[in-house]
Order: C-alpha cells, then structure tokens, then sequence
C-alpha cells in the first residue's frame, strides 16, 4: 500500500514491483474494510475482477451464498450490517483466489455462526494454496491457524499445530 524508501519485498522468491503487487498476489481485508459506497455488494466483491483483465475466472455467485451474501447482493455497503460488510470485503479479497491475504481482525464483527464459517472460507482458500496471514486476538481463529504468533509481553512465541 506502501511504496518503500529502500529494501525490496518479495513473495515466495519473486521480488514484488515497486508499484505493489497485482490483487492476485496479495488481497488486503482491513479492519476498515475499505468498501466503496457507491458499489452494491455484488460490485465491490467483483471489483477485482474489472480491475485485473487477466484474472481468472471466479465463482463470484457461491462466494456470495457461501457468505449469506447473496439476498444482499444489490444493496449498498450503508445498506447492510458491519458483519455483512466485514463478509463482502472478505468475498473481494477471495474472489481472485490471491497468493497471500492479509487479514486484520477478519471475523471482529461477526456472531459465532458467521465466524466459524468466515474461518471456514478462509481455510478453503488456504486449502486451494492461498497462504492466509491474520492479526487476530479470538481464539477461533488461532485455533484451526497451522501456525500462530504470539506477541505477549515483548516476546514472540511460534506455536505450530500438525496439518
């Protein structure tokens, strides 16, 4: 989002352009969820796919039932939940099935049955190769990660769970 004073980034090897990664590199959900007002949920969840010409083609319907998203589909972000919009922002960083996602707090807004299947999806994309990263504090989450950080105190402590 950033582009660096100095040092490059690189992603499995590859050194990433200065301009920043493509949305098939690396997807952001922010805990602003940065949604775009004037898009419908369908709109914003296909956002990425107008913006990349080369994306691959995705199953923008099922990510919408697969999120409860689908009888919302042609409502406005102002027009839904938080949660509802916290699961549209997470179908746009999906659609694309990117290399990486950075997930900040990607279930905060929802009830219990929406986060387990926000985990869900996300460990699908996990699944299809997606390396998923999160900065989270629900034990949820950090519970079905394969590897989990823990910054207590000053120390950072590596927990890894068998697949």
């Amino acid at each position: 989002m950033e582009a660096p004073d100095a040092g490059s980034v690189d992603l499995g090897g590859v050194a990433l352009p200065v301009a920043g990664p493509s949305w098939r590199e690396v997807a952001l959900l922010p805990q602003s969820l940065g949604l775009l007002e004037e898009l419908t949920v369908r709109e914003n969840v296909t956002l990425p796919l107008r913006l990349d010409p080369v994306a691959p083609a995705a199953d923008v319907d099922g990510l919408l039932v697969g999120l409860g998203l689908d009888l919302l589909a042609d409502r406005f972000p102002h027009e839904i939940s938080l949660g509802e919009q916290q699961r549209t922002a997470l179908a746009r960083a999906a659609v694309v099935r990117p290399r990486l996602l950075l997930a900040h707090e990607p279930i905060s807004h929802q009830n219990r049955a929406w986060a387990e299947r926000t985990i869900e999806v996300i460990g699908e994309l996990a699944a299809a190769g997606t390396a998923c990263v999160l900065a989270t504090h629900d034990e949820l989450a950090t519970a079905v990660a394969g590897r989990v950080l823990e910054l207590r105190d000053g120390q950072l402590r590596l927990t890894v769970r068998p697949a």
